[in-house]
């Protein structure tokens, strides 16, 4: 009787240790987030070190919660441009998250994508394109290829590429995220528009005027349909078309775009804005070159 006292004295002394540690773990990764969610990022360090350490001494039988801390403490870390820090807990979170569920899934999707946008905001485009090349072929395995989000991944893919200087990967890659996005849903649809964007800017980057005006234009005519010439989205796609034309020496029509966005922005009440800043400074250099 008393051996069996014992056993059960043990086991709920187990049970207790254990139902304590996973309230602690979730008390001290909740607290972690809502200061992150606060911007206090010495509060959100703490308790995120602290969950993360309660979810390591049980790695085997809290796999998930090592997963959830790791991503929490990169993200963290990325807020406090820590960079070595915050790039080390996001490959740990995925390269845990590959150990604990071997079969890509949508949640792999979303801690690849969080590395790439993390090494594209910190212009590591030689880290970034090999971590977009994975996060587009596992949208293409999981969702399709003839999905959106396999579309955008084919543009943010396109756009590392650009920033890279490596133009004609980029066209391609931006070109069939264009023509996925017109197949799913027609030309008059926002994502479209931005795929024509995207061509704009490369092919105005690379001296191909006629066809950044193509694309512009047609991004143009898309914008002011879905949301009118008044929108914020319209003043910049009419500012870059501007700067197009000013290129090419076509100088009525860029100061006639880049005095209709400026417009635009003071009517939205963006006067202090970079954008507003953007174009002011655009018709400046034009009146210059007008002179010259």
């Amino acid at each position: 009787m008393k051996t069996l006292f014992l056993f059960a004295l043990f086991f709920w002394l187990f049970f207790l240790s254990e139902k304590s540690y996973s309230q602690t773990w979730k008390t001290n990764c909740d607290l972690a987030f809502k200061f992150y969610q606060e911007k206090n990022l010495d509060g959100a360090l703490f308790y995120g070190r602290r969950s993360l350490e309660l979810a390591g001494k049980n790695v085997d039988e809290n796999e998930f919660a090592f997963v959830i801390s790791s991503n929490l403490l990169g993200a963290v870390f990325r807020e406090r441009k820590e960079i070595d820090s915050a790039e080390y807990y996001f490959r740990l979170t995925i390269t845990t998250y590959k150990k604990l569920n071997p079969k890509p899934d949508t949640l792999l999707i979303t801690y690849v994508r969080t590395l790439a946008d993390f090494y594209f905001e910190i212009s590591d485009y030689k880290k970034d394109e090999p971590v977009q090349i994975e996060l587009r072929e596992l949208l293409g395995s999981i969702l399709g290829k003839e999905h959106p989000h396999y579309a955008f991944s084919c543009l943010t893919l396109g756009e590392t590429y650009d920033m890279m200087k490596q133009y004609s990967k980029a066209e391609e890659l931006y070109l069939e995220g264009k023509n996925i996005y017109e197949k799913i849903y027609g030309k008059e649809n926002y994502s479209y528009s931005v795929s024509c964007s995207f061509l704009g800017d490369l092919y105005d980057a690379t001296n191909q005027f006629i066809k950044a005006e193509s694309y512009f234009l047609e991004e143009k005519n898309i914008l002011e349909i879905i949301f009118g010439r008044e929108d914020i989205k319209y003043a910049s796609c009419i500012n870059n078309l501007g700067n197009v034309y000013k290129r090419m020496g076509e100088y009525k029509k860029a100061e006639a775009l880049f005095q209709e966005a400026k417009s635009i922005y003071e009517n939205n009440s963006l006067k202090e804005s970079e954008d507003y800043a953007f174009v002011c400074n655009n018709l400046g250099h034009l009146f210059l070159e007008i002179q010259d």
